[in-house]
């Protein structure tokens, strides 16, 4: 779980720069949804 948070919080600075790449974008959306499986599975 912590480390889902960390690695989306590295990639919203990424998003804040305007460095995101298009794989960035898919990694988001994949731990988003890991984190939301992990909310709701407790």
């Amino acid at each position: 779980m912590e480390k889902i948070v960390n690695e989306l919080k590295i990639l919203k600075m990424k998003r804040d720069r305007k460095e995101l790449q298009k794989e960035d974008s898919l990694r988001i959306e994949y731990l988003y949804n890991q984190y939301q499986e992990l909310q709701h599975g407790h």
